[in-house]
């Protein structure tokens, strides 16, 4: 029960305050007991893609950002920028001519009756794009439950609707009428509801509907919570209901690990969660209030899987069109590796040869070969077509002995804000890192130290650990900085992060932040920033090594190696194929989404660097962040090993 309560006390503190939830990162401010919500996340309602890209945005993108905390992110602006971004790059997508097209055919609705999809992929004889032709069928009529009585608050007090698999109930209820809405305690009211018996494999989905006709925005902005029965909170929404672009109707589908009773609960923007969720009252506030309509299924709808046989290194992306609402892909052992609702395909770079369009759409990179399964899903009825395209890294039949350049460059920089934010074009130039020594405690001479630990740091996350670890044999990749080699940035295949600089400087509010996710590694000449004036701050900052205790044994120096190292492996690992992995897990990894520096770090539970607890953070599996819209499994370390693969020099071994 401690593991749990600790867990909803952290979930609450990355959830609550946000404007959009979707893509957001993690802030740790809540707000004034009792506040209101606002509608400020309807602001670009409406706005044409020319007026989004003319508008600086309030933040840069939490996609590829590591936000300071205390930075909320413009989610309404991004949510929107990118939503636009997708369709217009869907209007001018074609097809081409003779794209082999597969008929979906039943039963298809588990992996082991799959529809199968031959000759796809990648290599002699094999084509790397299909089209799926198929449809969903009218979904059961929701039978109505309750009204149920107040408390319903909690997991123990969770109301039952009676959810059989199969069915699909629909609840009629509100928020704001239990004992601590605003005319109770002011802590918050929630909706528990309880679905009893899931068998693992199960699809249990929540959809809310508090819209009421021609009222914008509407008087309740509604949030969901998936919950197991220790009360681990398994995954959330706020804005993301299919179709839905810019309205605030929630909406979620998971497939269920394991047996067991679940619990799905109903909060609202700013009082999101519970902390405890075994207790009604542990609100931090009211939010919005009003009423609602919930559906809730269980194994409900139709769902359709197609088998197809992939190669380690294979990049496999699926597009759904039509009736479709998300996307998955599972692998040989069944395992859910990731599903999509929305369209990340517009955060790849434009060398990515993949398919978007404002779609749901997936890209991910399988490590191992064997015979995967693609499924689609939807809450509605209706035809749909699934686009499934495959490609290989680049660099594997590029010239023997290219390899991918990172240079890590610590004498300061002129950028193009640009590149990271959009917006027109401008120059900004940035400190070097010796700037930074002083905020520090250090003299000048201690630049070539400092350096030498980030490298070291750097060095081991992006190249020894994925040499050693990797699946890939032929995983190349050459690190140079700017103490020690010349500049070659611009020079073909050369990447970069910069590491320098202040936010007024750069004129975007991030600690680090990339150009791009380029699963698979397509677009070879990147660039990254990691500023460090919240990283040497001298007023408290959380983020700051300053503020984090340094055992006896341990120097600061080290300390900086790490916290630096660590967030510039992490913008790397954006550019070389990586989104957010989920930072609040027990599992520590390079790609953890912002706003848990410790995690980061690594300082461990004690918060102090250089003790037996310190945690060595690396790439690795770990879960997709909930909040941007992914489930499933991440494989950081070999998104990063196949992508930057290099054809060896000799070619009867690989080379590292």
């Amino acid at each position: 029960m401690v593991r749990s309560v600790r867990l909803g006390l952290i979930m609450y503190s990355l959830l609550i305050g946000y404007g959009i939830l979707l893509m957001a990162q993690a802030q740790t401010l809540l707000p004034p007991k009792g506040a209101a919500a606002s509608s400020d996340k309807l602001t670009y309602h409406g706005y044409t893609l020319e007026q989004l890209r003319a508008i600086k945005p309030g933040s840069s993108n939490p996609y590829l950002s590591l936000l300071p905390p205390g930075v909320t992110p413009d989610m309404a602006y991004w949510m929107a920028r990118m939503q636009a971004e997708a369709r217009a790059k869907g209007a001018v997508q074609t097809s081409g001519p003779g794209v082999p097209m597969v008929e979906e055919s039943e039963p298809n609705n588990t992996p082991a009756t799959a529809n199968p999809i031959s000759d796809f992929g990648n290599g002699p004889g094999l084509t790397p794009q299909t089209n799926v032709n198929g449809s969903f069928p009218a979904p059961p009529e929701p039978t109505p439950a309750g009204p149920f009585p107040e408390d319903d608050g909690a997991i123990p007090l969770a109301s039952d609707p009676g959810l059989n698999a199969g069915q699909l109930v629909r609840i009629t209820a509100q928020i704001g009428d239990g004992p601590h809405g605003s005319s109770g305690s002011g802590s918050g009211d929630f909706d528990f509801y309880v679905i009893s018996g899931v068998t693992a494999g199960q699809v249990i989905t929540a959809n809310i509907n508090t819209q009421p006709p021609g009222v914008f925005p509407p008087p309740f902005d509604s949030f969901l919570g998936l919950w197991d029965s220790q009360g681990n909170l398994l995954t959330f929404n706020d804005d993301q209901r299919p179709s839905d672009s810019f309205f605030l109707d929630s909406f979620i589908q998971f497939t269920v690990p394991q047996d067991g009773d679940y619990y799905i609960s109903v909060g609202s923007f700013r009082s999101s969660i519970p902390r405890d969720p075994f207790d009604s009252s542990s609100g931090e506030g009211i939010g919005t209030e009003g009423e609602y309509e919930l559906i809730l299924g269980l194994a409900a709808y139709d769902i359709d899987f197609f088998s197809l046989a992939l190669n380690a290194g294979d990049v496999l992306n699926v597009n759904g069109l039509g009736a479709i609402s998300h996307v998955s892909l599972f692998d040989p052992a069944g395992v859910e590796l990731i599903t999509s609702g929305s369209d990340i395909t517009v955060i790849l770079p434009e060398e990515a040869p993949f398919r978007g369009g404002g779609n749901p759409a997936l890209v991910y990179l399988v490590s191992q070969p064997g015979m995967y399964a693609v499924r689609v899903t939807s809450f509605q009825s209706g035809d749909y077509i699934a686009e499934l395209r495959t490609a290989r890294p680049p660099l594997e039949t590029a010239e023997i002995g290219t390899k991918q350049i990172l240079f890590i460059d610590f004498d300061g920089a002129t950028i193009d804000p640009s590149d990271f934010v959009g917006g027109p074009p401008d120059q900004r130039i940035l400190s070097p890192l010796s700037s930074f020594l002083g905020n520090w405690g250090l003299q000048p001479d201690a630049e070539n130290a400092v350096i030498d630990a980030i490298l070291d740091v750097s060095v081991e996350n992006l190249q020894r650990d994925i040499a050693e670890m990797g699946f890939n044999p032929q995983f190349d990749i050459e690190i140079l900085n700017s103490r020690d080699h010349e500049d070659p940035f611009g020079q073909p295949n050369v990447s970069r992060v910069i590491v320098g600089g202040t936010i007024a400087e750069s004129g975007i509010e991030t600690i680090g932040i990339a150009q791009s996710i380029d699963v698979g590694n397509f677009a070879t000449a990147e660039s990254g920033l990691v500023l460090l004036d919240v990283l040497s701050g001298t007023n408290g900052e959380s983020a700051s090594v300053n503020t984090f205790p340094i055992a006896a044994s341990a120097s600061i120096i080290d300390f900086i190696g790490i916290a630096v190292g660590n967030i510039v492996a992490h913008e790397a690992g954006h550019f070389f194929g990586n989104f957010h992995t989920n930072q609040f897990n027990a599992s520590e990894n390079i790609m953890d989404q912002g706003g848990n520096p410790a995690g980061t770090f690594g300082v461990g539970e004690d918060g102090t660097f250089g003790t037996e607890d310190d945690v060595d953070v690396d790439f690795g599996l770990d879960d997709y962040v909930p909040n941007e819209g992914l489930v499933g499994i991440e494989d950081t370390l070999n998104v990063i090993s196949f992508g930057l693969t290099s054809m060896p020099n000799d070619l009867t071994s690989a080379s590292h």
